[in-house]
């Protein structure tokens, strides 16, 4: 119960940042930076948003065959069964 009570209260205020940006961004001076909603209010559970680093064809790399190593074992292909 407690937990419902706390989930429903994040989302209220959630709801409410994001009237509070909304409010601020459309009255916003043209060279004024736009406001997110958690500048506005961090809550539990956010994040700071994406990495600022760019990722290289290198790193996308990695990832794909770390990927393809997770399916292999999660998923092994018919033909590389053992039939007994």
């Amino acid at each position: 119960m407690c937990r419902g009570y706390h989930r429903r209260s994040v989302e209220q205020w959630r709801h409410t940042r994001e009237h509070i940006t909304a409010l601020f961004n459309v009255n916003r001076a043209p060279d004024t930076p736009v406001l997110h909603p958690i500048e506005v209010l961090p809550l539990p559970g956010d994040t700071a948003g994406p990495s600022t680093a760019p990722e290289t064809p290198e790193d996308i790399e990695a990832l794909w065959a770390a990927l393809d190593e997770r399916d292999a074992l999660l998923f092994p292909s018919p033909s590389a069964a053992t039939h007994g």
